[in-house]
């Protein structure tokens, strides 16, 4: 800066920042006066920025005696330096219900990209109750892309529950976590049968079932829900005869049925009472494949 500047008691010392600096032109924000021109310093309030972002910065310095220091930046004025101003944790990303595909123990997770400006990288963590901690010794894999999304996850127990949160860290080691969210590998079972009992299964469970036995027509299920609490299950899968799903209230008695073509079908209810209810899975064609249900409770 020139020393008459300095030497001037009428000086005074501008600050513009920008997050939009572009090709063409850069918009330009007016942050305020130095209040202590001279010294080199210039306290910024991180309140008064746009958040966390890449910011340019553009000091203008004004006195009488020096009118080309007169004016404010322009659009084609370009940045006189550059900062990251990352002070925010970045936010949690969803993260969808794992799926159990038959046969074998292996778990496929999803979970949404992340759109935090300074993305690093995800963690992955697996645990077998819904209350685990992640720590590095429940980390399974680090995911370096930002769209790569999916992962799949080997050497699991048959018929394991298993539990997961995905985290988001950004290039200075701030994290936040997902949802937690579980599921159960694919275990080779009959659960009805010929007069078989209903397996229990929890609320948010993804069940994945083998349809290949001879007499496995219908499978049952069973979940304990209180009286207001809503139930909604949905089914995909791959048998060839198609697949349809009833739902029985605790009295035994058919509350709703989904008989879709094929073996994309969903059912819904709200229970009036306590106890367990019903949810049956009929395969008309014996000897197909597999199916995956999805106990979703409100």
């Amino acid at each position: 800066m020139d020393q008459s500047l300095l030497d001037d008691p009428g000086m005074t010392v501008e600050l513009y920042w920008t997050n939009e600096e572009g090709w063409v032109w850069t918009t330009w924000n007016y942050y305020g006066r130095d209040p202590t021109p001279g010294d080199g310093q210039f306290p910024v309030d991180y309140a008064k920025l746009d958040g966390d972002a890449r910011y340019g910065w553009f000091i203008r310095v004004k006195n009488a005696a020096h009118q080309a220091d007169d004016n404010a930046p322009g659009m084609w004025d370009e940045a006189e330096a550059h900062t990251r101003v990352n002070i925010l944790d970045p936010l949690p990303v969803h993260n969808n219900y794992p799926l159990a595909p038959a046969p074998g123990t292996s778990l496929i997770l999803r979970w949404e990209s992340s759109d935090d400006e300074f993305f690093h990288h995800y963690e992955v963590f697996y645990g077998r109750d819904p209350d685990f901690t992640p720590s590095s010794s429940n980390r399974i894999s680090t995911v370096n892309g930002r769209y790569t999304t999916q992962l799949t996850v080997t050497d699991t127990m048959s018929g394991g529950l298993y539990y997961f949160i995905i985290r988001v860290v950004d290039i200075d080691g701030r994290y936040s976590d997902s949802n937690v969210n579980f599921t159960r590998t694919y275990q080779n079972v009959d659960t009805a049968g010929s007069g078989g009992s209903a397996r229990v299964v929890m609320a948010g469970t993804a069940w994945t079932e083998d349809t290949t036995m001879w007499l496995d027509e219908e499978d049952l299920y069973a979940i304990y829900l209180n009286a207001g609490q809503s139930l909604t299950v949905d089914m995909i899968g791959n048998t060839m005869g198609g697949g349809d799903l009833h739902a029985y209230g605790v009295n035994g008695q058919l509350i709703t049925s989904s008989a879709l073509p094929g073996v994309t079908e969903s059912v819904h209810l709200t229970a009036t009472v306590s106890g367990y209810y019903f949810v049956m899975v009929t395969t008309p064609t014996v000897g197909t494949d597999w199916y995956t249900l999805w106990f979703h409770v409100r």
